[in-house]
């Protein structure tokens, strides 16, 4: 029974964080570039960087939660707690799950006259990370993301006229990105982090019309929380 006790408390002080189940919430400013090409295949210059708000709500989890295997399965316990460096690593490789929504805008004009984009997406995310503790409250996050995004409503404004990019098909329909996710997380208590995260997403496919592809990459600067939640 002692043996049994040692391993277990082995098992815990090499994994770094027992609160392995996690919800971060984050707000930020953006800026989105979009990328046209016209149906002759040259790239159109006239549309500029645009600046929105990004509001994410992410779950992150652990590939090894010490707490859940506990009590479901002692004896992998036991199994992890005699391999202690693929225990830890395991623990710090992370996946995720969460929606957001983003205003991807873009602002121009075509001979004196000013074109502005705005626009609302819904996405889920999902994505693989690796955390890297440092020292004391500190630690760092990196993941690659693969995102879906759907319009929810946008509009076209070219001087004063308003046209809507509902069943417009380079901004319809369901829009996969792909991205990266840079964070610095403080730990504020046992239950509570504070995070600053930098995102990168770009659209993983052109989309296409018959004037031409559209891809759209953004830059987000976020701060928020992470709130352990088990």
């Amino acid at each position: 029974m002692k043996k049994i006790v040692l391993q277990l408390l082995t098992l815990f002080f090499i994994t770094p964080n027992l609160y392995s189940q996690k919800l971060n919430l984050s707000f930020g400013r953006n800026i989105s570039t979009y990328h046209l090409e016209n149906s002759q295949g040259y790239q159109v210059d006239y549309l500029k960087s645009g600046t929105g708000n990004t509001i994410q709500a992410t779950f992150l989890g652990n590939f090894l939660d010490t707490l859940n295997l506990q009590s479901k399965s002692p004896e992998k316990v036991l199994k992890f707690s005699k391999k202690p460096l693929l225990s830890k690593i395991l623990s710090q490789f992370t996946y995720s799950a969460g929606i957001q929504m983003s205003q991807l805008n873009a602002v121009g004009n075509i001979q004196q006259i000013a074109l502005l984009y705005n626009t609302d997406y819904l996405g889920a995310t999902i994505g693989l990370g690796y955390v890297l503790h440092l020292v004391k409250r500190f630690s760092i996050h990196a993941e690659t993301q693969i995102i879906a995004n759907k319009l929810l409503q946008g509009q076209q404004q070219t001087a004063s006229s308003f046209y809507s990019l509902s069943g417009n098909s380079q901004f319809d329909g369901i829009k996969f990105f792909k991205g990266f996710r840079l964070a610095i997380t403080a730990k504020v208590n046992t239950t509570t982090d504070l995070i600053i995260s930098y995102n990168y997403q770009s659209s993983l496919i052109p989309s296409e019309s018959n004037t031409g592809k559209l891809t759209i990459d953004s830059q987000l600067l976020a701060i928020g929380l992470t709130l352990a939640i088990n």
